[in-house]
């Protein structure tokens, strides 16, 4: 299961999945489908500044080290 909080979020969020358990990326895309922000982590519980992104809609996307694409969040960024 993955979890993603606080939602909306203002500058940091946390993420949860055992997808990225041993390691993986986050990916970030807007309405539209452009990627706005990648992150790589370590560990399958993260925090993740997205201060930087502008308000609106972004969808989470949990890819695993080994490049699955796992889930995708929905994330309203105020």
């Amino acid at each position: 299961m993955t979890r993603c909080f606080p939602n909306p979020v203002k500058d940091v969020v946390t993420l949860s999945s055992e997808a990225l358990k041993g390691g993986g990326k986050v990916v970030f895309t807007d309405a539209l489908g452009k990627e706005v922000k990648r992150t790589s982590v370590s560990d399958e519980s993260t925090t993740i500044d997205v201060s930087g992104l502008n308000r609106g809609v972004y969808f989470v996307n949990i890819i695993s080290k080994e490049g699955i694409k796992s889930t995708v969040q929905r994330l309203i960024k105020q």
